[in-house]
């Protein structure tokens, strides 16, 4: 079937090839697209360029637009929705009253997609999905009220990415610990506000807010609600059915809320949702507990977490008990729990008789958005049982939050990583991805500041002892098609490669040969990333750089594609910078074009992929102040600075604020840059004050807990299948990719380019 599908703004009306007559517009705008579509087999109408064939679209979006959330909405709302696959469409999806426009990059079936990238497709087709109804169907009130469109198809996607059924129906609750971490990570900004007290008048300030913080903590406060509710997730279909057609305030929406979860005889006193939830919807911030376990109580005290402002919370405080006894602990009371009330600085005694020796575990009922602070003892009961059976917090998101919550606090100081580093011990027993993940982005986020110190090699050797035994169990697991497994195994593989751990590079460089070189099948891609990344790792010189980016960029690559392909490239140039390699591609993504036409995106995902090792990044600072002004002009000044705030992110020695402080501003230099610089240096600096504040605690973390030595497998990758050199074939970590033919070269730039498609 061929459509030729027309939007027109008018008068305020949307006129469509879909439509009979014109419709009103609701408040919050609408998209433009025409062109020439075919249409899926599908009773939900998804529309495609004639270019394509439907094979080339994913299956998750036949899986997306068939789950049962989409289904229920659907079947409520009682509304014609059109789905349009858009070429070009720079942002994920827009969507405008009764249709979604989402693009082709996120539609496509890619083959070799890492499942980082498949995850964010899913979610990206599933909310687009879900935020076609809320937009057709219930109008905010006002731009105040705009994250009520944006916040709910964002959770809904989060919530309720295990409907999809073909990839993702086994795939565990830890979407939504992500919202609580992303939001938890930048509560700080003073645009982090769902409820907002501006007009949205243009187009780019519309979709600045639809990526903006206020959106993912919008979305992360309707998980702390959904803890409370009777009917979660079935809340916000009613939400649909009961409101459609009507202008909604966030007041009306929580009215309803509390109404059809039955949700207003168990408030406090005198209190409705929106005087509760208010202070949460329109101010930064976010609180935590600090918890006392004595002989006689158990007790927290709840404070505002790294800030002086005197904005209170009222809290919904869930919690589980635990009996201990001499050898372990068992489960006691069922999860409760209680209204903490809106004090900034309040204590409350949670147990008022501890003849028991109780132990309290906190936020038990889903990552809700706060943090919480276990005193020592606690701790120290919490670690015993974690190291002898490390289901005793029997949710993935319980040992989670712990862990994140560790390294925020020792980062604020309000811990030691003594204590930190002892609780992450039980790891090498962890099997869930959850805990990996956020063990594993403390573990980055503190090797790019002591990659610049004298802790970096007792660093390197601290994470892969302890990650040691699971690459051990799990290996090189190339042909597992489990998604959770796979995403646990590239995050194993890809930090013992980058910490330097010589058996991993060895594993992986001659699976590189196996499989890349050697033309061998992949039926899994979990680990091909790395895979490239090692295989490249020692590529030096400027000439094989340049002819493996010339040879294997093309802008008509998608943008998880390119982000694939900037990754495996900015591996290279060894472990230590200042190589021919990463210099030449600096220059060829910032400055020369040498035949490559970069849009402004592309040159901004290649710039940071290289950045972001800590091996380049001053080569990448270096390089990017030296020649800022010749840096291609397809940068504006909004994108530069972005970048020189990124720069500024990852600096934290005086050499990088000295090279920050040799910027020569010209006179036509605009206030915009000046700020960016300003901005980068206290980065910087503030990086710095905390290398200084935290060296000797860090230092004694890193030489005082050493992770255990446990029983593992006697073989380096498991029997079935594994990937060893042969012990006649020379170690691929000595060869160097400057002697390498450009036929050669070729080949591994038609390999790439055929994994990329």
């Amino acid at each position: 079937m061929s459509l030729i599908l027309t939007i027109v703004f008018s008068n305020k009306k949307l006129v469509t090839a879909d439509y009979e007559s014109p419709v009103d517009l609701p408040p919050y705008g609408v998209f433009f697209t025409i062109g020439s579509y075919n249409n899926l087999d599908s009773r939900f109408p998804v529309y495609f360029p004639k270019e394509l064939s439907a094979k080339d679209i994913s299956q998750d979006l036949w899986d997306a637009v068939t789950s049962t959330v989409v289904s229920d909405l659907d079947q409520s709302a009682d509304v014609k929705i059109t789905l349009v696959v858009v070429p070009g469409l720079n942002v994920p999806s827009v969507s405008g009253y009764g249709i979604a426009a989402i693009s082709r990059d996120v539609c496509l079936d890619v083959k070799g997609s890492s499942i980082d990238s498949l995850k964010d497709q899913a979610l990206q087709l599933l909310r687009a999905s879900v935020h076609s109804f809320f937009t057709s169907v219930v109008s905010p009130s006002s731009w105040e009220n705009m994250w009520l469109a944006e916040s709910i198809p964002t959770y809904i996607a989060h919530a309720a990415l295990n409907q999809m059924k073909t990839n993702w129906k086994n795939w565990p609750d830890t979407e939504l610990l992500d919202l609580q971490q992303s939001a938890l990570t930048n509560s700080w900004s003073t645009s982090s506000s769902p409820v907002i007290a501006t007009n949205l008048n243009t187009t780019s300030k519309i979709l600045n807010f639809a990526s903006d913080p206020a959106i993912i903590k919008g979305s992360a406060f309707l998980g702390m609600l959904e803890t409370l509710a009777s009917n979660p997730i079935t809340s916000f279909v009613g939400y649909v059915k009961e409101l459609k057609g009507k202008s909604v305030s966030t007041e009306d929406f929580l009215t309803f809320y509390a109404k059809f979860n039955n949700m207003n005889q168990t408030l406090p006193d005198g209190k409705t949702l929106w005087t509760i939830f208010k202070p949460w919807l329109l101010n930064s911030g976010y609180p935590y507990l600090t918890v006392f376990r004595g002989d006689h109580e158990v007790r927290v005290n709840k404070k505002r977490f790294q800030d002086s402002d005197q904005t209170g919370w009222m809290l919904p405080l869930s919690f589980q008990t635990y009996f201990v006894n001499k050898t372990s602990l068992r489960l006691g009371a069922s999860k409760n729990y209680i209204w903490l009330d809106d004090k900034v600085n309040g204590n409350y005694v949670i147990v008022s008789d501890n003849s028991h020796n109780l132990l309290v575990v906190f936020n038990v009922n889903g990552p809700a958005p706060y943090r919480v602070l276990y005193d020592e003892s606690s701790l120290q009961l919490l670690r015993k049982e974690l190291e002898a059976n490390v289901n005793y917090l029997n949710k993935e998101y319980l040992r989670s939050t712990l862990i994140s919550d560790n390294f925020a606090f020792a980062k604020s100081g309000l811990l030691s990583y003594v204590s930190v580093f002892d609780t992450l011990r039980y790891l090498s027993s962890e099997t869930s991805l959850g805990p990996w993940t956020i063990a594993n982005d403390g573990f980055r986020q503190l090797w790019n500041l002591i990659y610049f110190s004298d802790l970096r090699l007792q660093f390197q050797n601290y994470v892969t002892d302890l990650m040691r035994n699971s690459y051990r169990y799990y290996g090189i697991k190339i042909n597992d098609a489990d998604f959770i497994k796979g995403k646990i195994v590239k995050l194993i593989v890809s930090s013992m490669c980058d910490y330097g751990d010589e058996v991993c590079r060895r594993d992986t460089k001659a699976a590189y040969q196996t499989y890349i070189v050697g033309k061998k099948s992949v039926a899994n891609t979990a680990i091909v990333d790395e895979l490239y990344c090692n295989g490249l790792r020692d590529l030096v010189d400027k000439q094989s750089i340049m002819q493996l980016l010339q040879s294997s960029y093309q802008t008509t690559l998608t943008t998880y594609q390119k982000q694939s392909l900037f990754y495996y490239l900015s591996c290279a140039g060894g472990d230590y910078g200042n190589s021919q390699a990463i210099n030449s591609l600096l220059e060829s993504v910032l400055v020369t074009t040498n035949g490559i036409d970069m849009p402004a995106e592309d040159i901004i995902v290649a710039f940071k992929q290289i950045a972001s090792k800590p091996q380049h990044y001053e080569e990448a600072l270096s390089y990017f102040i030296n020649n800022y002004y010749q840096i291609k002009p397809k940068l504006v000044e909004d994108e530069k600075a972005e970048l020189i705030r990124y720069l500024g992110a990852l600096g934290s020695t005086d050499e990088h604020i000295n090279i920050f402080g040799n910027f020569t501003f010209k006179n036509a230099s605009s206030n915009v840059i000046v700020k960016a610089v300003q901005d980068a240096v206290k980065s910087a600096q503030t990086n710095k004050q905390f290398m200084s504040n935290h060296y000797e605690d860090i230092y004694n973390g890193l030489n005082g807990v050493i992770p255990p030595s446990t029983l593992s497998p006697s073989t380096i990758t498991p029997t079935n299948p594994t990937i060893t050199p042969p012990s006649s074939t020379p170690s691929p970590s000595g060869a160097s990719f400057s002697a390498i033919a450009f036929p050669t070269l070729l080949m591994i730039s038609g390999l790439i380019l055929r994994y990329l498609n």
